[in-house]
């Protein structure tokens, strides 16, 4: 020791970017949002010029792989006529309904289980054993019980969609802030109070993940249930036109539950935005 006072600087607080470099920042980040979207489109026209050279050029069996213009004029006389209106209808309705009751069910049963431990250490291996079940098994039984008709089509959706959201709100709802925990703990929190202000903010993401799987699992279950025997639906169509060996006519059908399923997501996508703000300004930020 010298004696001499010996001073340590603070390390220097991160600076904010100024509000041009912001600017810049949200417009690159345009841009680049702009291109990737072009090179996508780019990239879906040039695998579909292949497949129509393919097609016109007999490289590949048009039963295998149709070219695309036979697959637009399915589409289109298909809508022209009325055949496609009703079955996506049909479908729609039983993969909505079916997802929207398996959901909100996984979410409070999970919701009762992370707060009572007792009743998940229990009930827990039993999810486990049900979701290892192939739905092409479960479905056939549900539609014994249940018919052909819609309420058979809305229980195998449940049945497909409950068990991963509920996997997933499960996970969401595990408290990983032990801090956080004790803290509310200290102040007296209930139950309640627990679980709203900190297992369900917590759990939002995982939430919402599980969503999407169930969605598009939603549309899987309606599909899979129409092949085994209704007299409506998507499902219905393709298994006709498969059996009139129509392969455009098929690809018309899963181009129709493509375009389904992207619309149902991007719905999704903006019931998240609205949930969770600040996960879209975090994603904002990471492109910046």
């Amino acid at each position: 020791m010298t004696g001499r006072e010996q001073t340590v600087s603070a390390p220097p607080r991160p600076t904010r970017p100024t509000t041009p470099q912001r600017t810049r920042r949200r417009r690159r980040g345009t841009a680049l949002t702009w291109v990737y979207a072009g090179i996508t489109v780019v990239v879906g026209v040039l695998v579909l010029l292949l497949a129509e050279l393919s097609a016109h050029h007999e490289w590949i069996d048009t039963v295998i792989v149709p070219a695309p213009t036979s697959v637009w004029t399915a589409l289109v006389n298909g809508f022209s006529t009325g055949l496609y209106w009703a079955q996506i209808g049909s479908t729609v309705e039983a993969a909505v309904i079916g997802f929207a009751i398996s959901s909100a069910g996984a979410v409070l049963i999970a919701a009762v289980m992370s707060t009572f431990d007792p009743v998940r250490r229990i009930f827990f291996p039993y999810v486990i054993a049900f979701q290892t079940v192939p739905i092409i098994a479960v479905a056939p039984i549900v539609i014994l019980w249940l018919g052909f008709g819609q309420p058979g089509k809305i229980a195998v959706v449940v049945v497909v969609v409950f068990f991963p959201v509920l996997i997933n709100a499960l996970h969401g709802f595990e408290l990983r802030d032990r801090d956080a925990l004790r803290l509310f703990e200290s102040l007296g929190a209930s139950r309640m109070q627990l679980f709203l202000r900190l297992r369900l903010p917590g759990a939002l993401p995982f939430l919402f993940a599980g969503l999407r799987i169930g969605l598009q699992f939603s549309l899987i279950g309606a599909v899979v249930a129409e092949f085994l025997g209704s007299q409506n639906g998507l499902g219905f169509v393709l298994m006709t036109q498969k059996a009139a060996f129509d392969v455009p006519g098929e690809f018309a059908v899963l181009v129709i539950l493509m375009i389904i399923g992207l619309a149902l997501n991007g719905l999704l996508g903006l019931i998240e935005r609205v949930a969770m703000p600040w996960s879209a300004r975090l994603r904002a930020g990471d492109r910046e």
